[in-house]
């Protein structure tokens, strides 16, 4: 990979992240509890790395 690459991985991961935060505020507000909020995270990442792996080579 180039060294660039490495740079935008990081970059999305922080994306990532300050958008994991948001939702999360914003589902709090909304009166979900902890654990709602903690399993949906689990499922929607299960989920998506699932889509990956099928789809991938």
């Amino acid at each position: 990979m180039k060294t660039w690459h490495y740079a935008l991985l990081v970059f999305l991961g922080g994306c990532c992240y300050g958008a994991l935060s948001t939702f999360v505020k914003l589902a709090y507000h909304a009166g979900y509890t902890a654990a709602e909020v903690t399993g949906s995270q689990y499922l929607l990442g299960t989920l998506l790395i699932w889509m990956i792996a099928i789809f991938s080579k």
